[in-house]
């Protein structure tokens, strides 16, 4: 990466101006070599090399042993401007602009230009605003801005490539080599633009002590860069193509509130940190639904939908589960036709959305969103002759979790492993329970189809973090020639109160795959005890 900027600087009075031009290019080189055999002749060092394998893969592939190299390089060459003017500290005003010019894109598409601007006004700096002693600083801020999104694995996403392929034919099976498309490239690929607008608020208050920040913003993504379904007819090799497929909005809020102060040798801090973001997509190109989050059991398993959030869980409703034949009868449409005629007591009801008569994917809708209301911290710092004390609360709350596991471990199907309890909790007669089927071995009901049955509430408190120290107090380091010594011990992840079933609700993912458990490894308690010196 080479970068070069200047700056101008100028005190006018109580104006104050500060400018800054730059370039900057940064160079991003790749390499990877991957080769694999099978059968090596014996154990000896002499034959560890990839030519020596004797199995059908070097019959494949020749010599080499299957080696096959890559290299991906991308280049992105910037040009930036900054300019920050204030008056007496009280007025402030910023404006940049930022042109980007990415190797990823076509050549038509390669440039793009993202400007912000963005003021402050300090009112607590107002003459008028002098009599309030109480307020150390009163802050209103306000912005508007575009950055550029080129963050995408493919540096060759412009390009179709080909790939070799290897088959069998005729009657002695010979290996036949030939070579098909294996990625589609896509020639109007272009910048994905991000613009933010931010209003917001800083308050300091009581010599200091309190301190509160609030941020409203709304955040559009247009021309998102995303992965989209190819269809098949568009050729062989390849599922997907990397595409601007729309535009999303986000509306939310950010805010921390903090309270310090002092009673003697006692020392206190208690912080709160409140955010919230709720996304939609505004326009899909086409209109058409992106499906993502291919499963073995429950095919896709998020839909992108206009006017929903980004990969959310869309599946059948469950309306509880057939006590007898008399509900199951009864289950129909308006002519009488049984909805569900393979069904037996202890069986899942499904509802008929579009009471068409049918069961099928016309019923399905959203059933479960990945995205929580609202995340929250919570933090408190304790200091008293030496002895300090931190703790770190985290926490979600109104997210729905998908448990990719419960199609394996909670239908009794197939020779995978249970859950503890799960024959318990089955039906096993009329009455019994009204969320879990009866386990059978033969379900014509197809009662484990993709369907709200495996969305679970995600909200959780967590106690994140516990720290207990002890600092050495001068007396006893200065005869020693220490300067400070410290003694803590830590615990991180000691606690977590959900009811999700599940090892931990708390899972990332990618925008259109989240909230998924797909069995993946839970936060590790982890104790630590430590000693800081400083000489």
């Amino acid at each position: 990466m080479w970068e070069n900027y200047l700056t101008y600087h100028k005190e006018m009075g109580q104006h104050s101006i500060t400018a800054l031009a730059g370039t900057s290019m940064e160079s991003r080189l790749h390499k990877t070599l991957y080769g694999e055999g099978e059968d090596m002749p014996n154990n000896s060092s002499s034959l560890r090399f990839l030519s020596a394998t004797t199995g059908s893969w070097q019959s494949v592939a020749g010599s080499s042993g299957g080696i096959q190299p890559s290299n991906e390089e991308s280049t992105l060459l910037s040009y930036f401007g900054r300019l920050n003017y204030s008056f007496a500290d009280r007025y402030i005003l910023n404006a940049s602009i930022r042109a980007d010019g990415s190797s990823k894109f076509p050549e038509n598409n390669k440039l793009g230009i993202f400007p912000a601007v963005s003021g402050a006004w300090v009112i607590s700096e107002e003459s008028f605003m002098d009599t309030q002693d109480w307020l150390n600083q009163l802050k209103f801020r306000a912005g508007w801005g575009q950055v550029g999104n080129q963050f995408f694995e493919d540096v060759n996403a412009r390009y179709s490539r080909m790939g070799i392929f290897y088959t069998t034919m005729g009657a002695n099976q010979d290996v036949v080599i030939g070579a098909a498309p294996s990625s589609i490239g896509n020639s109007l690929l272009k910048w994905e633009t991000v613009e933010d607008i931010n209003l917001g608020i800083d308050l300091t208050a009581l010599n200091n002590k309190l301190v509160y920040s609030l941020d409203l913003f709304q955040r559009k993504s247009k021309d998102m860069i995303l992965w989209t379904s190819v269809p098949g007819y568009m050729g062989f090799g390849y599922t997907q193509q990397l595409t601007n497929i729309g535009e999303l909005e986000a509306n939310g809020y950010e805010m921390i509130f903090k309270y310090r102060d002092a009673a003697g040798e006692l020392r206190y801090e208690l912080g709160f940190n409140l955010s919230s973001a709720k996304t939609k997509i505004v326009k899909l190109v086409h209109g058409e639904s992106i499906q993502d989050g291919n499963h073995q059991r429950l095919d896709m398993l998020t839909t992108t939908l206009e006017g929903e959030t980004a990969g959310t869980f869309y599946g059948y409703v469950t309306d509880g589960i057939f006590q007898n034949l008399t509900e199951i009868n009864s289950h129909s449409d308006e002519h009488g036709n049984i909805l569900q005629p393979q069904a037996e007591p202890g069986d899942f009801r499904f509802e008929d959305l579009n009471n068409d008569g049918i069961l099928n994917d016309n019923d399905k809708q959203v059933i479960g969103n990945p995205e929580p209301d609202f995340t929250y911290g919570i933090n408190g710092y304790l200091t008293y002759k030496g002895i300090e004390l931190n703790v770190l609360v985290t926490g979600s709350y109104g997210n729905d979790v998908l448990n990719a596991l419960k199609p394996y471990s909670a239908t009794g199907e197939g020779y995978y492993n249970s859950e503890k309890g799960l024959l318990e909790r089955g039906w096993k007669g009329e009455n019994a329970t009204n969320s879990q089927p009866m386990i059978k071995a033969v379900d014509q009901n197809q009662n484990f189809r993709y369907s709200d049955y495996f969305i679970e509430d995600g909200s959780y408190i967590r106690l994140k973090n516990v720290q207990l120290a002890f600092n050495f107090p001068d007396r006893i380091l200065t005869p020693i020639k220490i300067k400070k010594a410290k003694i803590y011990i830590s615990a991180e992840n000691l606690f977590t109160s959900t009811s999700f079933s599940g090892l931990d609700p708390d899972m990332g993912g990618s925008p259109t795959v989240r909230g998924i458990d797909w069995g993946h490894y839970p936060l590790p308690k982890r104790f630590t005890i430590g000693l800081k010196l400083t000489l």
